[in-house]
């Protein structure tokens, strides 16, 4: 895997090599790489990598080319996100991504409590709300390889993907088929703006979910196991 990442790289930044790649937890149902890319001035490019692990958690979750792909759309529009590098369609059986590498707390029970995120609490609030805001503004035409819901209504489609999802456990859920049934039964009014990356019932297009990192301020950037499944609630 090392010498495949090493060519692929080496036709971005040039002549280097890949050192430190470490294998870290999280991804969800997705492999999480932290590396570095050494070039002969001795400087080192910080780089994350994401790799399928063969599971699926649901049946709708997006492939990595497409996450890939939604993240390019997202900072084309100036959502903040680790600027993505390079699509790898075969690393060793697998599809695989690799993007800039951001540091900071990614885990909400740090972020509320540890005194050298003060600042950054500070401005969480504002700093989410305006990324928020950026990611709803973000063109429906642009996305267009992402899933949708053809003919039927948004709400619909994506209530009836969820109950598809559970029924393929086999096993009763009484708490979320109660919760289901209540969104079947009151169906979402349409919305004015239909964002392809709005979490909500009204547009039908809910991908994906953004969570962010805290460092000395607070920078937005989808870890490891975002972008998620389409119906992330």
């Amino acid at each position: 895997m090392r010498e495949k990442l090493g060519e692929a790289l080496r036709e971005i930044y040039g002549e280097g090599e890949v050192m430190n790649l470490i294998r870290i937890p999280g991804g969800a149902s997705k492999e999480a790489w932290i590396l570095d890319y050494l070039r002969p001035d001795g400087s080192q490019i910080p780089l994350f990598l994401r790799r399928a692990a063969g599971g699926l958690i649901y049946e709708g979750t997006l492939p990595l080319e497409k996450e890939f792909r939604i993240l390019e759309v997202a900072q084309r529009h100036g959502v903040k996100v680790a600027p993505p590098l390079l699509y790898l369609p075969d690393l060793e059986g697998k599809e695989a991504f690799v993007s800039l590498r951001v540091e900071g707390e990614s885990i909400g029970r740090r972020v509320v409590t540890r005194p050298e995120l003060q600042k950054a609490r500070e401005r969480l609030p504002v700093t989410m709300a305006e990324e928020l805001a950026r990611i709803h503004r973000l063109p429906r035409e642009d996305p267009f390889f992402l899933p949708g819901p053809g003919a039927k209504e948004p709400w619909r489609w994506l209530v009836e993907g969820a109950y598809e999802d559970l029924d393929r456990l086999e096993e009763p859920h009484p708490a979320l088929e109660w919760g289901l049934l209540w969104l079947k039964n009151h169906p979402a009014l349409p919305n004015l703006h239909k964002s392809p990356f709005a979490q909500d019932l009204g547009s039908g297009l809910s991908c994906p979910s953004f969570n962010f990192l805290a460092a000395g301020g607070m920078i937005p950037h989808p870890p490891a196991d975002s972008p998620r499944h389409l119906l992330d609630t």
